[in-house]
Order: structure tokens, then sequence, then C-alpha cells
């Protein structure tokens, strides 16, 4: 039996995006499946044409985060999101001013920490103080948010259980998955790897990248992709910050790391009180 792993928590991948309905495809082969229902919608994004400051339109590389090697805690306010849920709303804990994430003091005070309400699966954004936001959350499990502020934004995405959803998302970053995603009705491009992006392999099954926009806008990102098995289904998420060049060689480590700890992404570091 397949096990589902489910980021109840982007696609907020720059060039492409999902939208966030809800497939419901958990514990299905790829050879039982609508092919319909899974293709990519190229001509919108999860969240409201203009929401998000990226336009996916990348000239040159830019500057790839290095993610930390150790979690150094800090207290961060907390803020609660309210999402738009396709299900009915999961119920808000009391919760706390303050939480400890990680974050050295030389970037602490910048932070906060937003709450995201998914039941069980809840966990903290780390972005920017005073952001804006905008979430949706599907049946499925997949979720967009976008934060944004002072020309600041974080964007964070899952495909939740959706399989198709996951493999032509992965398929963009991960080559592994192009096969797969044919399944499904396939992705044909363009590749990151086509683009003039700044793109690392972290592991097998993270990838970071960094790029400046035709807006000027500097963008770097993660993708995380489990592919489907016989043991789990498929997985896919991706988080990007957009600032200037210094904000996120500063900020964009400890908000992707945050993320990545939280939803325990496959990476490994030291813990330093």
């Amino acid at each position: 039996m397949k096990k589902t792993i489910l980021f109840n928590g982007f696609i907020m991948m720059s060039l492409v995006v999902l939208s966030l309905t809800g497939c419901g495809t958990t514990n299905t082969h790829p050879d039982k499946v609508n092919i319909a229902s899974h293709r990519l919608d190229t001509k919108q994004h999860g969240l409201k044409q203009g929401v998000t400051l990226a336009g996916g339109n990348p000239v040159a590389p830019s500057f790839v985060p290095v993610l930390p090697d150790k979690q150094v805690n800090a207290n961060l306010t907390v803020r609660l999101l309210h999402p738009n849920y396709v299900y009915p709303s999961p119920k808000i804990p009391i919760l706390p001013h303050f939480v400890r994430l990680s974050a050295p003091s030389s970037v602490a005070s910048q932070l906060m920490a937003y709450y995201f309400p998914l039941g069980e699966g809840s966990f903290y954004i780390v972005a920017p103080k005073g952001m804006a936001s905008v979430a949706q959350v599907g049946m499925d499990g997949s979720f967009d948010v976008s934060l944004k502020g002072n020309g600041e934004e974080v964007d964070l995405s899952s495909t939740g259980a959706c399989q198709g959803c996951a493999v032509d998302a992965a398929s963009m970053y991960f080559p592994s998955a192009r096969k797969e995603a044919l399944n499904y009705g396939g992705y044909n491009g363009p590749y990151m790897e086509d683009l003039p992006v700044n793109l690392i392999n972290w592991n097998s099954e993270i990838k970071l990248w960094g790029y400046t926009e035709k807006n000027h806008q500097h963008l770097a990102g993660f993708a995380y992709y489990q592919p489907i098995s016989q043991q789990v289904n498929g997985a896919f998420m991706s988080e990007v910050f957009v600032g200037t060049s210094q904000q996120i060689k500063n900020l964009a480590p400890w908000i992707f790391q945050n993320t990545m700890v939280q939803l325990s992404l496959p990476i490994k570091f030291n813990i330093s009180q």
C-alpha cells in the first residue's frame, strides 16, 4: 500500500502554476487517471492575476542562497493568516505572541512568523514583517500563499495529494519527473535548465535557484519533489522570495530553512542554541 504524504500546510513557480481546486487523486496509479483533469493550466495562477510580484520572465542568473548548516533560535512575532478553504475552516488554536524559530539576531528583527492554519498540518511561514497575505487551500491539501509588502514577497505552494499536479510541476525542475509527467498529459517546457537561471542541485529531491526578472526584481527559490513509487505517492512544493539582492542574501536562507524544517524536507544541519 502506498503511503500518502500531504503537505497540509508554489506552486508559485515563477513560470508555470497550478489551479488549487484540487484533483484528489491519492492512491491512484498514473495509468488509471483521467489525464485531462491533471493538465497544467498555464494561463492563470492559483491566485488572482496581479497578486504576485514575479512575472516569470528571467533575464539573467542571480545569487542562489546557501541553506544554513545550523538552526539558531530566536523569538519571532506571530501573525495569523486567513486562507480561503474549499472545505470547512479548521479550528484555530490560541496562538502565542512569539514563537521560537530559526533566525540569527542580525535578521530576526526583520522577520515575522505567519501562522498558516491547516489543522494538524499547521505551520509558520517565516517572512518579512508587515506583509499582506492572500492564501487558498484545496480539497486535496494543495495550497498557494502569497505574502507581500514594501517590494518584497514570499510565495509558497504545495500540490498536496494531486499526483498529476506533482509530477507536472516537478518536470520543470527535475528531469527525472518528465517521463512520469507524460502519464498525466505532460509538460513540454520551458525547463529551468533552458532559461537564464542559476540552478543548483542541493540533493536529489531539492533544487535551489536564483535569477533577475525582466522587471528588475531579484528572485530566489527552492523546489522539492518526492517521486511517485510503490511505497509513496508523489509530492511537490516550492517557495520563492522576491526582494533586493541584499535581502535575498540575508533573509532567504532563513525563510527557506524554516519551511524545510517544519515540513520535514530532506536537509541536514546542526542544532545551535
